[in-house]
């Protein structure tokens, strides 16, 4: 938050507004280092593409998804992935983030009885 604060102070001295808004604790006694801010979303964003899901959860995927494929959450893992089908299989296409789903909720919704989650057994290539 700290490094948040400084780009937005360094980006527009008149978006102190925001930037007071952001409590002491948040800010951790650290004065923050703008430059480190600015290259964070290269780092997490670099060959990557935002999407939506069918049911409108907003994601960041690899850039090569394409519309059509899937997401999934595949047993045992602690990331959702993307899938793409072809013919009677699956090529695993890479890992994603989608939001309100990576701590568990998707698994907790289906174990419910969800009729938006699936339960599918397939075979990856």
């Amino acid at each position: 938050m700290a490094d948040f604060a400084a780009f937005l102070r360094r980006l527009d001295p008149a978006w102190t507004y925001a930037v007071d808004d952001i409590s002491e604790s948040d800010l951790s006694n650290h004065e923050g280092d703008a430059e480190h801010y600015q290259v964070a979303p290269y780092n997490y964003c670099a060959c990557r593409r935002l999407f939506f899901t069918s049911h409108g959860k907003l994601g960041l995927g690899p850039a090569a998804m394409a519309e059509g494929d899937t997401t999934c959450i595949l047993f045992g893992s602690q990331t959702p992935f993307v899938l793409r089908h072809e013919n009677n299989h699956c090529i695993l296409i890479g890992a994603c983030y989608i939001a309100d789903i990576m701590k568990g909720e998707a698994i907790t919704e289906w174990q419910s009885g969800s009729t938006t989650i699936v339960e599918k057994v397939f075979e990856l290539w």
